[in-house]
């Protein structure tokens, strides 16, 4: 059992609902999307795994006192981020009542008191063809290269001395939309996703 500290955050009781793993069912992908799937498929569940471990080295030593940071490294962050293929960030505090009891991905069970959110652009031709093939593959290849994205951002800010949990985009310990609007950056839909004045219904 890890020790929780002042600079961890615990889940209030949000309850999260269990990923069906028939949604990784390619079976209906024809051809080049069979083709292309079944390399995105492994990527992406490289990137959950690499989210594990670093997690679980992340708090074998967890943290006792806040180290505050300059205003540029979070500049740096901005533009490591944007080099990396990240299309929206923004930056707020970690609410406890948006924490899942579960994260049945992850295994994450705590998270730092600041979280930096991060969006990608769905391809607009792709995600209008839903609920058809070439929609799922959109969203596989968006949870890939978000998660391998995130992985190697957290990398960058403990580069800098700093620490870091990368929370993979599929699954996930916390409610992903309600933080990205707590983080100004767009306002939640009827339909449950972010909409963004960038990119609408699409990060």
């Amino acid at each position: 059992m890890y020790k929780v500290n002042f600079l961890l955050k615990k889940s209030n009781g949000l309850r999260s609902n269990y990923i069906d793993q028939t949604k990784f069912d390619i079976s209906s992908f024809k051809d080049d999307l069979a083709k292309k799937a079944a390399k995105i498929i492994p990527k992406m569940f490289m990137g959950i795994q690499k989210a594990r471990r670093d997690y679980k080295e992340e708090l074998k030593n967890p943290p006792t006192e806040i180290k505050t940071s300059p205003p540029e490294l979070w500049n740096e962050v901005v533009e490591k981020a944007e080099s990396l293929g990240i299309d929206l960030i923004g930056f707020t505090p970690i609410d406890e009542n948006l924490i899942f009891e579960i994260d049945y991905i992850g295994g994450i069970e705590f998270l730092y008191e600041n979280g930096i959110v991060l969006g990608m652009e769905m391809d607009y031709e792709a995600i209008n063809t839903a609920p058809d093939p070439p929609a799922g593959l959109e969203s596989l290849r968006i949870y890939a290269e978000l998660g391998e994205a995130t992985n190697k951002l957290a990398d960058f800010i403990r580069s800098k001395g700093y620490r870091a949990i990368a929370c993979h985009p599929l699954g996930g310990p916390i409610l992903y939309p309600a933080m990205a609007v707590k983080a100004n950056m767009g306002e939640i839909g009827r339909q449950g996703l972010l909409i963004t004045k960038k990119f609408g219904p699409r990060p």
